[in-house]
């Protein structure tokens, strides 16, 4: 979306506030269908479910070639969205069916790290269709880049209908011994924790879901914050050409893919996520305060941008590792959904305030001030709302897990 602003702009009259609003619209549908779907997904399996999301998923992403006025492209977004609605807290989900729990945060770092390389592909793929594409058989760069971006992903939700297997149990690539290993160790693993609730009601009780909600969201914020409005901080930035923009945005990825491993896996070694969680929203908020100086050349925007992406993104993979600690059964599936829909929120929130800022002050100062501030308080109540875990309860929850 961030690279067909650039070209929508003129071919729809679509203006920086409608940009946003549309940008944003997208969580409107995602946040109404994310508990329902995660719930489908607890209840039918993970095959069907994900396999559903990626094939109408793609076919709404693709089907943004069509829009004409902004009204069509902020209802699409929303369509889109309900489409997408699941996805992340239902692999989550579907990863403690697999792993145990000192494992999760690294795994999910492979997830979030294939959005990252996907960010540096997309760069210069998409800026190079918008060129070279631009007027074949009528349409606009744009719109292709749409239709060629969306399509696989509907082809992807058919082949894993085909090869995703719900549980370990039912594998066929696994020998008997390795499902019961893995099966017995994902039991004595699940028998660790007292404190989890199981009911599907109780996820919304429990204050610690409300604490990552709240610091999902503002993550959230100062992501999107930079994500949607990257060309044009570049552009800002001396970027002098729509190609350039492209590769140069590749970047902020490779550095937050290459993070988001190092990261998982650090705090997975230690099994400590809070203070993980702390000091990369402190990069993400330098790079903030970066970008909202004034006269900022082209190579410290790249540097501001790649720390925020690096302090972003990597934060997922660990905040996605802990409800796994309070939760299980419905409860759990309640709780990722909850976590994930109110959190992005911040999807909605931040493009649109953005562009209002863009639009009304001519720069985007404000709003990042805005965003290291919401960072700083998302650390404080997660350190005040989460209580800490001892080096020593881990070694002992190993030692046990060992034995067993």
């Amino acid at each position: 979306m961030g690279y067909a602003h650039l070209q929508m702009q003129g071919a729809i009259e679509l203006s920086d506030a409608a940009f946003g609003l549309g940008a944003g619209a997208f969580f409107i549908g995602y946040s109404l269908f994310e508990v329902p779907s995660n719930m489908l997904l607890y209840r039918l399996g993970a095959r069907k479910t994900i396999s559903r999301i990626m094939f109408f998923w793609g076919l709404a992403s693709a089907a943004t070639f069509l829009v004409k006025t902004p009204a069509q492209f902020i209802a699409l977004r929303a369509l889109l969205g309900a489409c997408e609605a699941g996805l992340i807290p239902g692999v989550m989900l579907y990863f403690t069916y697999w792993f145990t729990s000192d494992r999760r945060a690294r795994v999910s770092a492979m997830l979030f790290s294939a959005t990252a390389i996907a960010g540096m592909f997309v760069g210069p793929l998409s800026t190079n269709i918008m060129i070279y594409m631009d007027g074949l058989y009528g349409l606009g760069g744009w719109q292709f880049m749409f239709l060629l971006e969306g399509l696989p992903a509907s082809v992807l939700g058919i082949v894993a209908y085909f090869y995703l297997t719900d549980r370990p149990a039912q594998a066929r690539w696994l020998a008997e011994a390795e499902k019961t290993l893995l099966v017995n160790a994902l039991n004595a693993d699940d028998s660790h924790y007292v404190d989890r609730p199981r009911a599907f009601k109780e996820a919304f009780s429990d204050l610690r879901v409300y604490v990552l909600l709240f610091v999902n969201f503002s993550v959230l914020c100062a992501n999107y914050a930079v994500i949607f409005w990257m060309p044009v901080i570049l552009k800002k930035g001396g970027a002098s050409s729509l190609l350039h923009i492209g590769w140069y945005s590749v970047i902020p990825y490779a550095a937050a893919a290459v993070a988001m491993v190092a990261f998982g896996r650090h705090s997975d070694a230690y099994r400590e996520r809070r203070w993980h969680i702390v000091f990369i929203m402190g990069l993400a908020a330098a790079g903030l305060a970066i970008l909202s100086m004034h006269n900022v050349n082209f190579a410290l925007s790249v540097v501001a941008v790649t720390l925020v992406e690096v302090g972003t993104m990597s934060v997922f993979p660990i905040l996605w590792a802990m409800p796994s600690q309070y939760l299980s059964g419905a409860a759990l599936a309640a709780g990722l959904a909850f976590i994930n829909t109110m959190g992005s929120f911040g999807g909605l929130v931040s493009p649109w305030f953005m562009g209002v800022v863009n639009s009304t002050s001519g720069n985007l100062n404000i709003a990042f001030y805005c965003m290291i501030g919401l960072l700083f308080l998302a650390a404080v109540v997660l350190l005040a709302g989460v209580p800490g875990r001892s080096r020593a309860g881990y070694e002992k929850h190993i030692d046990r897990s060992t034995r067993q």
